[in-house]
């Protein structure tokens, strides 16, 4: 990779480029580097597509020398997801009432992220009102959406 090819000479804003230009065309496993068995390549894959919009949001906020928000961790198969939404509400100032399977309900601030990258078309009141659960998550027109562990992790219980 671009980080560590011998003769190359290094320069980081050329690097910051080329990894974003990966990140954004879905080679997020052209960056990963060491050794790692098809298996666990195959489920990093997995987990950047799940994340992509986080992990980009992220990245752009690194580039620009801000904290990036952390982004959840990979998690084992066949752990049954308490995460999963059933229903979700949109309140006032950016927030959400999401109820998950499992019965809980949780109060979700979504104001960090409307801050982020492609999240920031969520600042449209009437886009953000539209938030609907489509495969166990929170999810918006325009394909936006928030990993369920993601809204979990960082709400509180209502």
């Amino acid at each position: 990779m671009y980080d560590n090819g011998p003769g190359v000479a290094q320069d980081d804003a050329e690097a910051v480029k080329w990894y974003k230009l990966a990140a954004a065309q879905g080679e997020g496993a052209a960056m990963l580097s060491g050794d790692l068995s098809n298996r666990q390549v195959r489920l990093v894959q997995a987990w950047i597509e799940i994340h992509r919009e986080e992990l980009l949001a992220d990245w752009d906020w690194a580039v620009n020398g801000k904290a990036p928000f952390p982004v959840a961790p990979l998690r084992s198969i066949g752990v049954t997801f308490m995460e999963a939404i059933q229903f979700v509400n949109p309140l006032q100032d950016y927030q959400l009432e999401v109820t998950f399977k499992n019965g809980e309900r949780r109060l979700f601030d979504a104001k960090p992220f409307i801050t982020r990258g492609i999240f920031g078309r969520l600042k449209d009141v009437s886009l953000f009102n539209q938030a609907y659960v489509a495969y166990d998550t929170v999810c918006w027109p325009g394909g936006l959406d928030i990993a369920p562990d993601t809204i979990y992790q960082r709400s509180i219980p209502v």
